[in-house]
């Protein structure tokens, strides 16, 4: 069993520390952050501020971030939709019933178009 002094001196004292003001200095890139402040509060138009009151009160710094989250979600959500467009959609459109598509079987195709629709 420890003595009591060991257990003294294996104490860990918590000690406050004061919350100090952070001031973000500004850099060149003032027209870049103020596209995306403007683009995210484009994109949040539907949320007016009296929703956040309603949320307990959030100040300027979290509604600012909730934005943000929500303009990269839409960012995120339009690439994937460009992606399946692009990968899915358009071989659909591109292949007609009349036109074949071969596999030269070096991981690449060949598209051979039918002149007849040209």
């Amino acid at each position: 069993m420890p003595k009591m002094e060991d257990r003294e001196a294996s104490r860990i004292e918590i000690t406050q520390v004061p919350e100090k003001e952070v001031k973000h200095e500004k850099r060149g890139g003032a027209c870049i952050s103020n596209c995306w402040w403007a683009f995210s509060r484009l994109v949040t138009l539907y949320v007016p501020d009296a929703y956040f009151e309603c949320k307990g009160g959030w100040d300027k710094e979290r509604r600012q971030a909730w934005r943000e989250k929500v303009a990269i979600c839409l960012i995120m959500f339009l690439f994937s939709l460009a992606f399946i467009g692009i990968g899915g959609l358009l071989p659909l459109f591109a292949c007609a019933d009349n036109n074949v598509v071969q596999n030269d079987g070096e991981g690449g195709y060949t598209i051979t178009f039918n002149k007849e629709n040209m």
